[in-house]
């Protein structure tokens, strides 16, 4: 697909890690599927990546987390 940031590059399938904040905790996934432009390194997640990674953050925020990491596995 082509960015939408830079507009040059075109993505390519690869893992990556993402960092997501709530309120006041810090939860880091690694190895997350992803798009990524290989021209910006611009990343896209899809619709069911996001929700889980999302779901996944807040679960942990409920229990107090403050920091985690975590790998990513698929459902």
């Amino acid at each position: 697909m082509k960015c939408t940031v830079c507009k040059n590059g075109e993505t390519e399938k690869r893992t990556t890690s993402i960092t997501v904040n709530r309120a006041d905790s810090f939860f880091i996934f690694k190895n997350v599927p992803s798009e990524v432009c290989i021209n910006c390194g611009e990343q896209y997640f899809d619709e069911l990546v996001t929700s889980k990674i999302l779901s996944m953050a807040a679960e942990s925020a409920e229990k107090g987390t403050i920091l985690d990491i975590k790998e990513y596995r698929a459902a």
